[in-house]
């Protein structure tokens, strides 16, 4: 087996370790905790990355980060459509950028089990994410635009 297949074979097998032992089937429905969130898969130098030289977007968007720490899953779902979870058929509905992305963290991520999180911050600012743990958010992408995931009128 070739390196590369061997590394991938390891992935997989500790995202199945990691989605048994935090029992998957009740992830999605796990809504009375509040979310963290871990900027481990943002790159600065991506398109929807994190702009680390835009020190006054930063603190906007860390100050709406915290607000949705400061509330359960379940509250901020039922405020106004701020939070929604996509179901995993929705990666063909992102844009190719979004979706390319994907594919470079889907070994990590758990999106046929609980969706992609969409978080609204501010006019068009969302931030995208999918849920690790029971309340850990791993952030893909800061769509400042409203571009990943277009609304057709």
């Amino acid at each position: 087996m070739g390196h590369d297949k061997k590394r991938k074979a390891l992935r997989r097998q500790k995202k199945r370790e990691t989605n048994k032992a935090i029992n998957v089937d009740n992830v999605s429905r796990a809504t009375d905790v509040t979310p963290k969130f871990d900027l481990e898969f943002l790159l600065s130098e991506d398109k929807y990355g994190l702009p680390i030289d835009d020190i006054p977007f930063l603190a906007t968007l860390f100050s709406k980060l915290k607000d949705y720490e400061s509330m359960t899953i379940a509250e901020a779902k039922s405020d106004d459509g701020h939070l929604v979870n996509y179901p995993p058929d929705v990666k063909s509905k992102l844009c190719d950028y979004a979706q390319k992305r994907l594919e470079l963290v889907d070994e990590y991520a758990t999106f046929e089990d609980d969706g992609i999180w969409r978080f609204r911050c501010d006019g068009k600012l969302r931030v995208y994410a999918f849920r690790r743990e029971i309340d850990l958010f791993k952030i893909v992408w800061i769509d400042r635009k409203h571009e990943i995931y277009p609304l057709t009128r």
